[in-house]
């Protein structure tokens, strides 16, 4: 149960860097960005243009300051560019999440229980299985393009909840706009060599626990700043991004998921727990990461200083997609 209930909060976490929602509440403070910086439910904040490698043009990828406001954070790097391009009668492309593995940081109690492969394997069973009965599975995300253009070099990506039927994998889902808006959008870009994500932040390989890549051919979504609203929990995640390699052309799955985004110590000092969990209902997110010991999985940001990097790796698969 101890398990169960811990691994659901995680399953929350991983799947609020996934979703890329910002909530409406009013974020925790500390090494948060101004306002007008962070994503919204709708997308409706614009997104900067992408150069050939995915980055935006007036701020790096990897987060390097310029000039900072008074709370230190550099203003280049928030989702503050031109507006989205206009997707209006685009059609939509989707593809559903089939397995999502956190592999960085893992998860611990008390920096020596860690509980990550039981965590992964609970994901696994939400992700595949109808354990409510209702017909649906569990928890199905989309990947959803507008249009999908492998061809060009950019185009926009939304992230959302949809109903899959069983057995897995499903071959169609489908979404209720009025009631499962986009959590995310953001435009991406799109590469036919090299590699679109990786374990290396400003040069240095930032996975403790060699978090897979993405390479070519692929796409790369925007690096955005994001304040999560989840059940009740302000994640606030930095240079979060998310990419995937085409299997083929067009493409009918995506394999070599990588979703990347950093947590500052600050910030996790300040996310409390649910207090009906056991044992660290109340407690910090950071005291279930570890930071010191042999199961240190801290980095440091250029900008943001010391946190986690985490790195949820995933596949997905083209499905029939209805939407109203």
């Amino acid at each position: 149960m101890l398990y169960k209930r811990i691994s659901s909060l995680l399953l929350a976490t991983s799947l609020a860097l996934a979703l890329a929602a910002c909530g409406d509440s009013t974020p925790p403070a500390g090494d948060l960005p101004p306002s007008g910086g962070d994503s919204t439910v709708d997308g409706s904040t614009p997104n900067p243009d992408l150069t050939s490698d995915g980055v935006a043009p007036d701020g790096p990828q990897d987060g390097t300051p310029g000039d900072t406001t008074s709370d230190g954070i550099a203003p280049d790097i928030s989702a503050d560019g031109p507006p989205l391009p206009d997707t209006a009668g685009a059609t939509p492309t989707a593809f559903r999440v089939n397995t999502l593995s956190l592999a960085d940081p893992h998860i611990y109690l008390g920096c020596a229980i860690d509980l990550s492969s039981t965590v992964d394997g609970l994901i696994s069973d939400q992700i595949t299985k109808d354990g409510d009965a209702d017909n649906l599975l569990d928890l199905s995300l989309l990947i959803v393009f507008r249009p999908l253009s492998q061809g060009t070099a950019m185009g926009t990506v939304e992230l959302a909840q949809g109903d899959c039927a069983p057995p897995h994998p499903p071959s169609s889902c489908s979404r209720t706009l009025a009631t499962q808006p986009a959590l995310g959008i953001s435009t991406y870009n799109n590469q036919t060599t090299g590699m679109c994500l990786t374990r290396t932040h400003n040069g240095v390989n930032v996975s403790r626990h060699n978090a897979g890549e993405t390479s070519a051919p692929c796409f790369v979504s925007t690096a955005r700043s994001v304040t999560l609203q989840l059940a009740g929990i302000s994640i606030p995640l930095r240079d979060l991004q998310i990419a995937g390699r085409y299997t083929g052309n067009p493409a009918t799955g995506l394999d070599q998921g990588l979703l990347r985004g950093f947590l500052s110590k600050t910030a996790a000092a300040q996310v409390l727990l649910p207090a009906t969990l056991p044992l660290v209902g109340g407690m910090p997110l950071s005291s279930i990461l570890c930071d010191s010991g042999t199961n240190d999985d801290t980095d440091t940001h250029p900008t943001f200083g010391a946190g986690w990097w985490f790195f949820i790796n995933y596949t997905a698969s083209q499905v029939t997609y209805t939407e109203q």
